[in-house]
């Protein structure tokens, strides 16, 4: 099926051009989206007259992407985590946390914009996650996964008790004494 691109769509084609696409894909996604016509000489035709204004509308779109670009640059966030006590995570840091921890300092980025190519992040440390904004823009997007303490919280209050307990126990023996 030949459609026309309203816009730039990665590994199908620039904004104008006439491709050949599956129809399900024209059908389903790429037409109701916005982001095709169907190529019939109607269509030609008015795409041909509207160029210039879609033109724009597309370098608008591109600008949008580039101003949040710009904003997301060099973001370094910090996600925590529950760990076990030798480090290693719990669960995972999801594409979810991460939206949630970029949103909390201001960031504007939508979950289907985040890319994570190996899945979640399971292990502490230093990561990057690519966030697509454009056809031709990506941002990395530095990620701190950190221990959230739960797990040595949890644990401080157990010796805490402990402690709490051996000075009971060790003031027991003196008012047995004073009973007796």
């Amino acid at each position: 099926m030949e459609i026309i691109l309203l816009e730039n769509i990665a590994r199908l084609g620039e904004f104008g051009d006439i491709v050949k696409v599956r129809p399900g894909y024209a059908r389903n996604y790429l037409i109701p989206t916005g982001k095709a016509k169907y190529a019939t000489e109607e269509n030609r035709a008015e795409i041909g007259k509207r160029m210039t204004e879609l033109k724009q509308r597309e370098d608008e779109i591109l600008a949008t992407a580039q101003a949040r670009a710009e904003a997301l640059a060099g973001l370094a966030i910090t996600v925590s985590a529950e760990t076990q006590e030798d480090g290693r995570l719990f669960g995972s840091v999801s594409i979810n946390d991460i939206a949630h921890a970029i949103a909390d300092t201001g960031g504007d980025v939508q979950r289907h914009e985040l890319r994570m190519p190996d899945g979640p992040l399971r292990e502490l440390g230093n990561h990057e996650v690519e966030v697509h904004l454009h056809a031709d823009i990506d941002v990395h997007v530095k990620v701190s996964v950190v221990s959230s303490g739960i797990a040595a919280a949890i644990d401080e209050p157990a010796e805490e008790e402990d402690e709490a307990a051996e000075s009971n126990t060790e003031s027991k023996p003196d008012d047995e004494s004073e009973t007796a």
